[in-house]
């Protein structure tokens, strides 16, 4: 059959039940195929094809935070900012991989003979270290949080407001933006005498992969502060009220923190190269991690990485009182 890409996805959708966000990205990837070759016929996509596609998209600009994902705006936005940051190799390597697992499906199905994506490895990251993201060091650390007591605690009432508690999460549990901006009213809770915080990927919230579904007990700080009361005093059944805007819970946060660390009135905190970002403070959780002592192992339990070896995934893991005792240990401000 005749059968082209985009009425194949949309039967791929259907047969795999992905949830929302999961297939809002996988949609992505595909349109974007199809803005660069057109609406092929699936059987007739060639390796070239695939070659010229992930070129493409290595070309693109970086659009978080933007409000478009076609590919003729992003040239388009591109041309206008050509010092814009590009995607990063990962970003491409997602592309590839959904563009492999539509086609795997359609050598399942009958409707190829083979995947002509098969061959294609995701690109090497060749990107300085001078552009990665970095951890704070403890002074910018401490002058962040000054700035966020200012801003974000003072001006919350009791308890201070949402943003104030996603960077205390950040700092105490070196979770993800959006494992924190998702979490809901039943993710806090008491195992036995010991509060803790579940990530999960239940009722549309979103995890990087299966390893970051996790339990992590809440750090004392956190208890001594008065999240759980914070917890409690939630309107919605999510703990912070934030709206998704391209997908993400976290978006606007993460642009409110760039302006606290930057902004000459805030924590003024020079960033030339902007390679400081919410996501350094989970880099600053885990140096604070080795400076503790913790276990390498029970660092990856508490920052959902995988640990990659056949034996960790055997066994129920370690237990909430280990955790807790551990946890407690670190302090990103010491």
């Amino acid at each position: 059959p005749r059968v082209t890409i985009k009425s194949a996805f949309e039967d791929w959708i259907k047969d795999q039940d992905q949830k929302h966000d999961t297939s809002r990205k996988w949609r992505v990837y595909i349109e974007r195929f199809i803005d660069v070759h057109g609406d092929l016929v699936l059987a007739e996509i060639t390796p070239d094809h695939v070659r010229a596609y992930i070129r493409k998209i290595a070309s693109l600009p970086d659009c978080r935070g933007l409000k478009i994902d076609r590919v003729p705006e992003l040239l388009a936005y591109k041309a206008k900012h050509p010092d814009k940051q590009l995607v990063s190799p990962s970003t491409v390597a997602k592309h590839l991989d959904g563009l492999k697992a539509l086609f795997r499906w359609a050598v399942s199905q009958g409707l190829v003979d083979s995947n002509p994506a098969s061959s294609f490895r995701p690109p090497k990251d060749n990107r300085p270290v001078s552009s990665e993201r970095r951890p704070f060091t403890t002074a910018e650390l401490k002058k962040v949080l000054d700035a966020a007591k200012r801003e974000w605690r003072d001006k919350g009432g009791e308890y201070g407001t949402d943003r104030w508690w996603i960077l205390q999460l950040g700092i105490y549990s070196g979770a993800r933006l959006e494992e924190i901006c998702q979490l809901s009213k039943e993710n806090v809770y008491q195992d036995g005498d010991t509060w803790v915080m579940r990530i999960d990927d239940d009722d549309e919230r979103q995890v990087k992969n299966k390893t970051s579904n996790r339990t992590v007990p809440l750090h004392k700080k956190l208890v001594d502060a008065g999240f759980p009361a914070f917890v409690g005093k939630a309107k919605g059944p999510r703990i912070f009220d934030l709206e998704k805007t391209v997908g993400r819970y976290g978006n606007r946060v993460s642009k409110s923190f760039a302006r606290l660390v930057r902004d000459q009135n805030k924590a003024s905190i020079p960033d030339p190269k902007k390679n400081l970002v919410f996501h350094s403070i989970r880099h600053s959780f885990t140096d604070a991690c080795r400076h503790a002592g913790v276990p390498l192992d029970i660092c990856q339990v508490l920052l959902g990485h995988s640990a990659g070896t056949i034996t960790s995934n055997y066994g129920a893991g370690h237990d909430v009182s280990t955790l807790k005792s551990w946890i407690d240990k670190v302090d990103p401000l010491k």
